[in-house]
């Protein structure tokens, strides 16, 4: 199979998985602006966020480590069994670490719904960790799957807590902490990760080198979500908690967007690392950055009619506003897909330090432009510093992967710059065209996107159909 052909298969199978998670965010969005107020899914939104940005330091971020290492080791099961035995010891003893940690910092700031919390953390840590062994063992598969459960469960589970029982809070976290866990014990059954590990598998050289990979990865995530978790703890502080149940719900909406860089970083990821010794490697990364580049920008030619159209019917009255916050937002979700793109060599050629200094660079931009700007422009403030703030680490990541990598990627501007006008027009639809005018828009999209990337969507409906095929289950 070709390298484009394993891509475009991974890629189907991380959709499958990743795409369910999104869809429900839409599935339940007119349920939480029904059922919550601003404040409450301001303060959901905030817990997740801050979840999601603590879980790289319980847990060491040892998952990356696990899941690069692994595929290293090709079909030897025994030498991953090492590195994940290794790992899972560093888990532990990390956690541990933190328990009188969380327990003072609940002591000093009163933390709501504390417990919980502290437990979505632990089962965020171990469903992370249970998905990256699957994709180190080349069991992409039972990644989506997974996937697909936790999305289910918590489906079911938030419209029982929410509209049949009338909780709030308090049930979000619990329907999320229920959904991992289920995964969790889907993937510890087909993957037999208990049976596997020995004790006799630790030793420090395996720790040291887990460590020295991943290490530099924790500040880097760190800085990721004070990237995005900085704006909201501004807002919060500046505006109120209702701005930021506002600006929640406006970042809901690129999350379409961000699902399909969540997809094709996954499996770009896979190929970037098998072809790192190809002898026309940088041809080929070249043509896969104008190729993301291209799909990101036929994307949006979607988007922003589809948003429109959306948030007529499925958004309370009282989160309209958010919907002139997106357009923006969307803008800076694409920015950032090249930033992870580019970040994916670090982690081919193992060199993970370096990702820091950027991941900095773009959140103290972000930090400084939002304080600036919050007073006067209010939400769109922290729109307009994720869109400089991530242009800025996309120019800097580029010439310094082409520079220090000793790889040769180009943009090419011809092919990338036809959607640029369809861009302008576009945003300018979704702020002065009514209904009927962005349903055309979306329609003609969609054409558009098929015209230009008909080859591309070939080989996916080829390889989906073939595996809808021959699919056996897990």
């Amino acid at each position: 199979m070709s390298r484009e052909k394993t891509l475009a298969k991974n890629s189907v199978i991380y959709m499958t998985g990743t795409l369910s998670s999104k869809l429900l965010v839409f599935l339940l969005l007119p349920i939480y602006t029904a059922y919550l107020s601003t404040s409450e899914y301001g303060y959901y939104d905030v817990i997740c966020t801050t979840v999601l940005m603590i879980v790289p330091i319980v847990s060491v971020q040892i998952y990356d480590g696990i899941y690069r290492f692994s595929l290293d080791s090709g079909d030897d099961r025994s030498v991953s069994d090492k590195y994940i035995t290794n790992a899972l010891f560093i888990i532990i003893i990390a956690v541990l670490m933190t328990v009188p940690l969380a327990i003072a910092a609940n002591y000093f700031f009163k933390i709501e719904f504390f417990y919980l919390i502290y437990l979505q953390i632990l089962a965020t840590c171990i469903f992370n960790t249970w998905q990256m062994i699957a994709r180190g063992l080349k069991k992409n598969m039972l990644f989506a799957v997974s996937g697909i459960i936790m999305t289910f469960l918590m489906l079911l589970l938030n419209i029982l807590f929410i509209v049949v029982l009338h909780y709030s809070v308090r049930a979000l976290i619990l329907s999320n902490i229920v959904s991992m866990s289920a995964a969790f014990i889907y993937m510890e059954v087909k993957l037999r990760v208990f049976r596997q590990i020995s004790v006799n598998y630790i030793n420090m050289k395996t720790i040291k080198e887990l460590i020295a990979y991943t290490i530099p990865l924790i500040p880097n995530t760190i800085s990721w979500w004070i990237l995005n978790l900085s704006n909201r703890y501004i807002i919060i502080y500046c505006l109120g908690n209702d701005y930021n149940g506002i600006f929640a719900v406006a970042s809901k909406f690129p999350s379409i967007l961000m699902t399909v860089n969540m997809i094709f970083n996954y499996a770009w990821q896979d190929t970037a690392i098998y072809e790192k010794n190809s002898s026309d490697r940088d041809q080929f990364y070249s043509k896969m950055l104008n190729y993301f580049l291209r799909l990101q920008l036929g994307v949006l030619l979607i988007i922003f009619p589809f948003v429109k159209l959306f948030s007529a019917i499925a958004i309370g009255k009282e989160f309209a506003d958010a919907v002139n916050y997106v357009p923006y937002l969307l803008i800076g979700a694409f920015f950032q897909f090249f930033m992870t793109f580019f970040s994916s060599f670090y982690y081919v050629f193992k060199k993970t330090g370096h990702l820091l200094y950027t991941t900095l660079i773009a959140s103290g931009i972000n930090i400084v432009v939002t304080l600036l700007l919050v007073s006067s422009l209010k939400i769109y403030a922290a729109c307009m510093a994720n869109i400089v703030s991530s242009f800025i680490v996309v120019v800097i990541r580029y010439f310094y992967v082409n520079a220090k990598f000793k790889i040769r990627i180009k943009i090419s501007l011809k092919s990338t710059g036809l959607y640029l006008p369809g861009m302008v027009l576009y945003c300018w639809l979704y702020y002065t065209g009514g209904i009927v005018v962005n349903i055309f828009a979306l329609m003609a999209g969609i054409m558009v996107i098929g015209v230009l990337n008909k080859a591309a969507i070939m080989k996916f409906k080829n390889i989906l159909m073939r595996r809808r095929a021959g699919f056996k289950p897990i």
